[in-house]
């Protein structure tokens, strides 16, 4: 989760939430019942009705009773329900479910996520004990003040008087005036201190106390989410299920004390647990469906808990599924295929393992000690009969081994985080890594590679990994290490080929930090996790603004989606070199974007040497003014071997900055330019008591001015501290359209280097020519020649032309024998067809992938394929259900690569297809074309909670779903379509759900659910058939409802832009397509749609 909200930043939330938290009563109804006539039986038995109409307890087949345990309490309060005896019913309800709560563990539900004294079930940090021994006494003591009438707010008491003379708005604008953010009075765990003053004491007073409130806050107060539009919901009402939660963690403590569930009003029950049901839950639920952000994962595993805790409620299924969902749907649409979230804060990356465990276990724990007879039938038909939790557990594994993967392979060789790759201080986070991989996926730690940079990172020592450097190539990370000893150089670059979430990419695309000799050497500008990294260019002063035109919203952020091809760039790791690649193209400048500007940048790193080579390469047919920014952090600071700036010299003479630090490592930058470089320098200073401050910055810039293309070749050599040794006989090979080196290490070799300033141009080094975009030559002292070749369309030796098959290589000439390896970028995934998951018969497969030459390696057993796997070579077809995974390789390759660069395998695609039956077509009685419809207006959260308590305002037939004699102007409404679906044909009919319904980039702003033949739809939550319901139909007719509720109200035309990505859909009517036998995806067709001739 972010941290705690600054006083700046509360302030501004005030300001806005201000409105919020008081305005908007006119949407809520005024109940019928006063607080003095709320214990009135008609009061009761009006209460009774209405929470009895949230559960699903009158629509039970009475088989459903013929169960023991809390069963046979549930056959009674039916009874009474059938009876219209509301209070006996709601007494007895109340009962049986206070008991569930004493025994939660007999319902397979965690004895610790809904204990009061608990920090949950793994003790990370989003679960807090609600008592404890350290707050104990200051809960008594607000209790004692709520007895008085005093809330305490910002420290000091606030006077809200006795029950049910609460002036609720008052009370709401004096907090917000405190910026106490514990206390806003909409929140009913205001006034949890009284439930924790019966639990600890057991005097009855506090609990008469809070029921009391308790009925006021649930008749009287008015503002917050219940009254708010869910497109103005602001991040801290989010966690609407959690609230439910916690007062189930208190009211399980009372059912524990003797007397305590009959001390509980029953009335007083269903009044609170209604407004929260209805009020708050669909807050949660709606509010993820549009956050792409690391705390959802924390919020997936709530909404299971609090549906399994409600199973008797019409939510609670809904909750699971929506839990459920929210952790799959992450994978294609906010998690990439290397393992590393859109969002870029490396730290949140962990929330994942977060959710997901508790989650699994929680579905687990249900399935395994809970017999079919102890769970309701909505769980058995969802869960059981047609779930099947072993797969679904191994997609979800799969998930999150490539998570732990990924932040296992952010570490460095001393533990931290790496330079520019969100690290917020010089932590070990070696343990913190091990602890999740430990609690979430323990296979890891025994996967060879993993468990050597573990070791390695923390100290430990053991056989180093069998890579040195990687890429994660969706992400943009990469990690150009010397080696694996704790103090070995390391060079970490950035460049991400989409804008990201968090911290990353909006500015430092094509960034560097550098560390030599166990300290940093190069900065990236940003102090702390949630600063940004700062940008490796300047054009005409204004830094890169990769997010320019995508909709920000909130704490929440950008509004984005996962891709699923990897950036196009080379990369290359050997013993001999390493060779990286970035291209920005995106935007300089916020308020004035400066476009049409390429940035590309190419690293070289010459082990033997001890040396890398940086390349910027820029185009724009503008005139620009460049500055390429060199960063040091300098004292004062938190470690105190940090630069001091007179440590840095720079020399215009010779384009050249050294560092002489003292008491650390140093290192010396040469600048070979096209166009003649201005250095300058700056001081950035950053506040001491900012709390993720590590240091303050000077940067050097080289500056230069010039139309068209323009290039700068940098040579970056790290020292030890107190070595002097430096390069020796630097030359500049620049000439026209060329820019270069060469030098001689303190070891003896020498580098040759040069560049095109454009495209491809003739280089030479000595005897070794040719036309290419770039020419890297070493020499070493024992003759033996080694380079690299980018773009290079021929290559000589002293006029001999040498075999070069690939454009890009890394070549050798040792004794007079030529040979090359190749250079590749990322290979593209395999795409598996068709999208449609179900078959009857049989099934056709294709697989393709983008990358000419590829060969393509498929299992069929959920196994991830290898190169002795099974090699594609025309579509296949399957009989029986089937996990389909493919993989694409570089022809030839015997062994995986143990890295996630991608350059000779791609990612596995996977693809689970299901055999099925044929769903039998029925009779219907006599009909005619449409769909009947009925239509209804109201809260939004009474739309999507509770549908069918609402008067129905207009009936009819539809010629189409969501024809516009169906639908109502009305800033929310609803409308229900039953009829009957007929197929011409057998075959398997696919509904294609919207996008905004699905993908998170955008706030949806409806419900909409679909029945086909009893099933309801559940579009898929894969990348494969991502949005995508698929039925096995016999020709004929299925029965169909469609349920929509339009919840946006003025949204679209108040919050969206004028022009670009809209935050809130601002179409009219959903465009859901249906596809199938001689049908091609598009809406139902009215031919298809009959309805009863008679309502």
């Amino acid at each position: 989760m972010r941290r705690l909200l600054t006083p700046l930043v509360g302030l501004i939330i005030a300001v806005a939430l201000a409105p919020l938290l008081t305005a908007g009563e006119e949407n809520v109804p005024v109940p019928l019942v006063t607080f003095a006539t709320r214990g009135s039986p008609a009061a009761v038995a009006s209460v009774a009705e209405e929470f009895l109409a949230l559960t699903t307890i009158a629509a039970w087949d009475q088989r459903e009773f013929r169960r023991p345990g809390r069963w046979t309490q549930l056959a009674a309060v039916r009874a009474q329900m059938d009876a219209c005896d509301w209070p006996a019913a709601l007494d007895g309800f109340k009962r049986a479910f206070l008991g569930k709560l004493r025994a939660i563990d007999e319902y397979g539900l965690s004895v610790t996520r809904f204990d009061v004294y608990s920090g949950g079930p793994l003790s990370w940090g989003w679960i807090k004990p609600l008592i404890s021994d350290g707050n104990r006494a200051e809960l008594l003591t607000r209790a004692d003040a709520l007895l008085r009438g005093d809330l305490t707010v910002g420290g000091k008491p606030l006077a809200i008087g006795e029950p049910g003379a609460i002036d609720w708005a008052g009370a709401t604008a004096e907090v917000l005036k405190r910026k106490d953010w514990n206390a806003w009075p909409w929140h009913l765990d205001t006034f949890s201190p009284l439930l924790a003053g019966f639990i600890i004491t057991g005097e009855a007073r506090y609990l008469d106390r809070w029921a009391a409130y308790a009925d006021d806050w649930a008749l009287n107060q008015r503002a917050g989410p219940g009254a708010t539009n869910i497109a103005d919901i602001p991040d801290q009402w989010a966690g609407g299920t959690e609230a439910v939660v916690t007062l189930l963690r208190y009211l399980s403590a009372i059912a524990r004390i003797p007397g305590g569930d009959g001390r509980l009003p029953a009335a007083t029950f269903a009044r609170v647990m209604t407004r929260l049901i209805v009020d708050q839950v669909p807050v949660t639920v709606l509010y993820h469906r549009a956050n792409p952000q690391n705390w959802s994962d924390t919020c997936a595993p709530t909404l299971v808990d609090l549906g399994f805790a409600l199973d008797e409620f019409r939510c609670g299924p809904w909750l699971v599924r929506e839990g459920m969902r929210l952790l799959e749907i992450a994978t294609p649409t906010r998690h990439l295929p290397d393992g590393v979230d859109t969002d870029s804060t490396v730290g949140y990356g962990f929330t994942y393992l977060h959710g997901a465990l508790p989650l699994l276990e929680r579905l687990k724990m249900r399935a395994y000690r809970l017999a079919d007879w102890q769970v309701p039938a909505w769980e058995k038909t969802l869960l059981r009969e047609g779930f099947d939790l072993v797969a679904w557990e191994q997609q979800l594994r799969e998930e999150l081994q490539k998570r732990g993967r990924f932040q296992t392979a952010h570490l460095t060789a001393n533990g931290e985080w790496p330079i520019g790759g969100a690290r917020s201080d010089h932590r070990d986070r070696s343990a913190q890594t091990r602890e999740h991989l430990q609690a979430a996926v323990p296979e890891l730690l025994v996967e060879p590679d993993v468990a050597a940079i573990l070791n390695r990172a923390s100290g430990r020592g053991g056989p180093a990994p069998s890579f040195t450097s990687e890429r994660f190539p969706y992400a943009g990370h990469a990690y150009l290490r010397a080696g694996w000893e704790r103090d070995d150089p390391y060079l970490y670059f950035f460049c991400s080929p989409y804008p990201t979430l968090g911290c990353m990419s909006w500015r430092n695309n094509n960034a560097i930090g550098f560390s030599a000799f166990g300290q940093d050497v190069l900065e990236t500008g940003e102090n702390g996790t949630y600063d940004q990294p700062r940008s490796p260019l300047r054009v005409d002063g204004q830094e890169q603004f990769f997010h320019v035109g995508i909709p920000t919203w909130g704490h929440r952020g950008p509004l984005l989606t996962a891709w699923h091809e990897p950036a196009p760039w080379r990369w290359h790791s050997s013993s001999s070199f390493d060779v990286a690649e970035g291209v920005y193209a995106g935007a300089f400048g916020k308020s004035k974007p400066i476009t049409g500007v390429n940035h590309q940048r190419l690293i070289h790193a010459v082990r033997a040497g001890g040396l890398w080579i940086v390349t910027d390469r820029l185009r724009s047919a503008e005139t620009h003014d460049y500055a390429l920014d060199w960063r040091f952090g300098i004292l004062p600071g938190k470690v105190a071997t940090d630069f001091l700036s007179e440590h840095i010299t720079v020399s215009q003479a010779d384009a050249s900055i050294t560092t002489a630090r003292p008491n650390g490592s140093n290192i010396t930058l040469r600048h070979f330019p096209s166009s003649p470089l201005t250095f300058g320098t700056s001081e950035q200073r950053t506040p001491e008591n900012k709390s993720y401050r590590l240091h303050d910055f000077l940067t050097v810039s080289g500056t230069w001015k010039t139309q068209g293309a323009s290039a700068v070749v940098t040579t970056l050599f790290p020292r030890r501290s107190g070595q002097a040794d430096d390069l020796r006989s630097v030359k500049s090979l620049n000439a026209a359209g060329v820019v270069g080196f060469s030098v001689i290490t303190p070891s003896g070799m020498t580098v040759s280097y040069v560049a095109a300033v454009d495209g491809v141009a003739k280089l030479t080094l000595g005897d070794l020519s040719g036309e290419a975009e770039a020419l890297l030559l070493t020499v070493a002292a024992d003759g033996v020649r080694r380079g690299v070749v980018l773009g290079g369309r021929a290559l000589q030796i002293a006029g001999k032309k040498q075999p070069l098959t690939q454009p890009d290589a890394e070549f050798a000439l040792a004794a007079g024998a030529w040979s090359t390896v190749a250079i590749h970028t990322p290979l593209s995934p395999v795409t598996i067809a068709p999208d449609a998951t179900t078959f009857t018969s049989e099934q056709v497969i294709t697989l393709a992938s983008a990358t000419t030459g590829a060969e393509i390696r498929y299992t069929l057993d959920g196994s991830d394929p290898t190169p002795t796997s099974r090699r594609y070579m025309a579509p296949f077809t399957i009989t029986t259900s089937a996990v389909v995974k493919a993989r694409a390789m570089r022809p030839g390759l015997m062994a995986l690569p143990t890295t996630m660069s991608g350059t000779h395998a791609s990612v596995v695609t996977r693809a689970d297809f299901t055999r099925g039956a044929f769903i039998a077509a029925v009779t219907p009685p006599k009909t005619v074309a449409g769909l009947r419809f009925e239509t209804v207006t109201g809260r939004w959260q009474d739309l999507v909670m509770r549908r069918d308590h609402l008067p129905v305002l207009t009936r009819g037939i539809a010629d189409q779903v969501f024809a516009a004699a169906s639908r109502v102007d009305a800033p929310t409404w609803g409308v229900r379509y039953r009829g009957w679906i007929e197929v011409p044909a057998d075959g398997i009919y696919t509904l294609h759900a919207p996008p905004e319904s699905f993908m998170p980039n955008i706030m949806a702003g409806y419900d909409l659910v679909v029945r086909i033949a009893g099933r309801e739809w559940y579009p898929a939550t894969t990348l494969h058939g991502l949005g995508t319901w698929s039925l096995a139909l016999r020709k004929g007719a299925h029965a169909i409802e469609v349920v929509y509720a339009d919840v946006r109200g003025d949204a679209p035309t108040r919050l969206n832009p004028p022009a670009g990505q809209p935050l809130v859909w601002p179409g009219s009517v959903p465009d859901m397509r249906l596809s199938g036998p001689g049908l091609q995806a598009g809406a139902i067709p009215a031919s298809m749609l009959r309805c009863a001739n008679e309502p």
